[in-house]
């Protein structure tokens, strides 16, 4: 064979094995991303994400002007979720909330700072219960929560976290709701964390709407959380007997 024959066929294979590494790391990524698109609902449309409002009051009066380090912490993992997919996001206080906001929402934060959270699951969780003092600004002070016969609890080792995606068959809405948010500050960002790390375990419920729990470690800090769901989804959406306190 000619040299120019041997440059040629060295290039072509070349080429060709670039391809196939190309090809590999493209199906890699589709398979990799493919339950975050699924768990997310995610597509091009623009989303809104929802944080607690400012300044946020504590049940002992305390007074937070800015957004509390977890909520901080669940907020950038949501946001390197839509930017890894390129989706338009923008960022909202739940006291400020226009009426053109996108049908697609994000809520960080639990009902004691965030007002949005606090109308879905009331709407659309009744058989989640909320144990607690109501404040005047519509918080809670939290004691504990009840779903199909288990409480949850926060002391001093752990903090619970909750995911809840709502769909529009669901809801009726014509977008996707997802609450990230625990009792505490730690559960929310430890939702936040596991929604935009685990989507795979979320994805295997294989349900296009669903409520589950997972404890996280207050001392080990948020990322040390319980990689197995428990999931209240039938409990939760159901009516239940008492309502919320």
């Amino acid at each position: 064979m000619s040299l120019t024959t041997n440059l040629t066929a060295g290039v072509i294979s070349s080429l060709i094995a670039v391809l196939l590494v190309e090809i590999y790391h493209l199906l890699r990524r589709m398979l990799t991303n493919r339950p975050l698109r699924k768990v997310f609902s995610l597509s091009n449309k623009p989303r809104a994400i929802i944080v607690p409002k400012f300044p946020h009051v504590r049940y002992d009066g305390s007074r937070f002007g800015l957004l509390a380090t977890n909520d901080a912490i669940g907020l950038a993992h949501i946001l390197t979720v839509m930017n890894k997919f390129r989706i338009p996001a923008e960022i909202l206080s739940s006291e400020l909330l226009s009426d053109d906001i996108p049908d697609d929402l994000v809520c960080i934060g639990g009902p004691d700072g965030n007002r949005v959270t606090e109308l879905y699951l009331r709407r659309y969780c009744p058989g989640f219960v909320l144990h607690g003092n109501k404040m005047d600004d519509g918080g809670y002070n939290f004691e504990f929560s009840q779903c199909g016969g288990r409480t949850f609890t926060d002391d001093g080792e752990d903090s619970w976290a909750f995911i809840v995606k709502l769909s529009p068959a669901h809801t009726g809405l014509p977008g996707t709701i997802m609450l990230l948010w625990g009792h505490e500050d730690t559960g929310t960002a430890a939702a936040a964390f596991f929604a935009s790390q685990y989507a795979s375990k979320l994805s295997r419920l294989n349900q296009d709407a669903f409520f589950v729990a997972l404890a996280a470690s207050k001392r080990l800090g948020y990322r040390r959380i319980q990689l197995d769901p428990v999931n209240l989804s039938v409990r939760a959406f159901q009516k239940s007997e008492s309502g919320n306190s």
